[in-house]
């Protein structure tokens, strides 16, 4: 009679705490598939590579919606108007351009948790161009619009814009209770312009925001 009773208090145990382990790894599972939303905002310091002209100070406004895969995967997408651009010279140091260009970055993006509240990220990045307006001063006279247009002006080149450009970004941040602090540098992969005059240039832009998150 006490072997029956010993075995089906083990079984009892047994089976109690094979239910607790379950229910904590389901709580665990929920925690870890979060979906949160998160408007932020920001600043970009931004140039373009092979100008060899002066940053442009700009606005990062925007938001991001994600989903903690599991204890070490987040993924990302998010909405983000950016300012970006430069001031340069154009054929000769007399001759100044200062180049606006306003895009609607779509940042797709991987964040690894790397410790408590600390994720290192990377990922792939598209931008619509919405903006394009440019200033050139040359031979004493001002020109003011796009940058196509500006150059029509000269006998040059035919250079413009191009309405796509893709980034690679990379970032670091910290979350401190809802509160998420970003820095990260958005490597420009395709030419700024098209055309005969510094196709060669990409944007080149480091980023910092602050977003708030909301759980979904």
């Amino acid at each position: 009679m006490k072997k029956i009773l010993m075995i089906a208090l083990l079984l009892a145990v047994t089976i109690n705490a094979f239910s607790q382990r379950r229910r904590t790894v389901r709580r665990s599972y929920a925690r870890s598939s979060q979906w949160y939303i998160m408007p932020k905002g920001g600043f970009n310091i931004a140039d373009i590579t092979d100008w060899g002209g002066d940053v442009r100070f700009g606005l990062a406004l925007g938001g991001e919606l994600g989903c903690r895969v599991n204890q070490l995967i987040t993924l990302s997408g998010s909405f983000i108007y950016s300012q970006q651009g430069t001031t340069t010279w154009y054929n000769n140091e007399k001759n100044n351009l200062s180049v606006h260009l306003d895009y609607i970055n779509l940042p797709f993006m991987v964040h690894f948790s790397v410790a408590p509240g600390l994720q290192l990220k990377v990922g792939l990045q598209p931008g619509i161009l919405v903006n394009d307006n440019s200033i050139l001063k040359i031979g004493g006279r001002r020109y003011e619009g796009s940058l196509g247009k500006v150059l029509e002006n000269t006998s040059w080149d035919d250079a413009g814009t191009q309405s796509v450009d893709w980034s690679m970004p990379f970032a670091v941040s910290y979350q401190y209770r809802k509160w998420v602090f970003d820095a990260r540098y958005n490597l420009g992969l395709n030419n700024v312009t098209y055309g005969t005059w510094t196709n060669s240039g990409h944007n080149s832009v480091f980023q910092f925001t602050v977003g708030y998150k909301f759980s979904l």
